[in-house]
């Protein structure tokens, strides 16, 4: 009664119940093209797909975060703000004043680069502050090495330019509100 069973799931091609060592070594042998071409196929494509990337170049530009407060330090009797602040906070509101597209558009023209627009510009660089320190990093991503590093330096600099501009901005437009006060009370 055994054998016509199993004959009939033969038939039906159901699985035994149990593979053996010997069943498996078959299954191998049977699909040994299929798993040669994957073993042989996958390096290929993969390598020939790395090929056709572009080649990327990274430079970085640190810039040190000065925590000095020109304004509180002119300022007889004033409290410096800044020492109340968390350094991390400090250096994050830093790393996103860098990214602003005045900063961006600087670079861009500094170096002469056309073509590149900021939002360009934005994608292949970022800019974080260095854990446990006052560092900015700037980093900048081309495939030009040479204009990666021009370019890095440049963001860097313009940075260093753009804050600046933004600290002494307060400063000037006090010193015009002195002298314009000076200038009433002599008359």
């Amino acid at each position: 009664m055994l054998e016509p069973d199993r004959d009939a799931r033969h038939q039906r091609h159901e699985p035994p119940s149990g593979l053996t060592l010997i069943d498996f070594v078959g299954v191998l042998r049977r699909r040994m093209w299929l798993i040669l071409l994957v073993l042989v196929l996958t390096p290929l494509v993969a390598t020939y797909v790395s090929l056709q990337q572009e080649r990327l170049w990274e430079a970085t530009a640190d810039v040190l975060l000065s925590r000095e407060n020109l304004a509180a330090n002119l300022t007889p009797g004033a409290v410096d703000p800044a020492v109340y602040q968390q350094p991390e906070r400090v250096a994050q509101t830093q790393a996103d004043l860098a990214r602003v597209p005045t900063v961006v558009e600087r670079v861009l023209a500094s170096e002469g680069v056309r073509g590149t627009s900021t939002e360009d510009f934005l994608e292949h660089s970022d800019v974080e502050p260095k854990s446990n320190s006052d560092l900015l990093r700037f980093r900048v991503r081309d495939g030009d090495a040479a204009l990666a590093r021009r370019l890095a330096t440049a963001y860097a600099r313009e940075y260093t330019r753009y804050r600046r501009q933004l600290d002494t901005a307060a400063l000037a437009a006090a010193r015009q509100r002195v002298e314009a006060r000076i200038a009433e009370l002599e008359e």
